[in-house]
């Protein structure tokens, strides 16, 4: 339950730019300080389900939410700074994906 419901918020977040008139943009921009958290949060669940679909997504969109927190990690992070940017440039797709995926998990399992 817990990874549908990250894997909504990372989406929203991921597609804030095209939630930009009502409700959704203001519950985004309320959701936008805890983007890093968010991100970590989705790399760590991700890695735990890594053999799904939705592990991977998590995981990719981890990569670009978090992209400031992984920067303090010794050693590793300026690579997963990089590998965040470049995933950056799929931020639609993975948002999108990310956003079906949460509300799929999440319909699976309240039916």
């Amino acid at each position: 339950m817990i990874k549908a419901v990250i894997a909504i918020l990372a989406g929203m977040l991921l597609l804030a730019d095209f939630f930009n008139q009502g409700k959704a943009s203001r519950f985004v921009a309320s959701l936008r300080p805890f983007d890093a958290a968010i991100g970590i949060v989705a790399i760590i669940l991700g890695v735990l389900n890594l053999l799904s679909l939705v592990g991977i997504f998590l995981i990719l969109g981890g990569l670009v939410l978090g992209s400031r927190a992984l920067a303090s990690v010794p050693n590793i992070g300026d690579n997963l700074v990089r590998a965040g940017a470049a995933v950056g440039a799929f931020r639609l797709l993975v948002g999108s994906v990310l956003l079906v995926l949460g509300v799929l998990t999440m319909l699976g399992r309240i039916l």
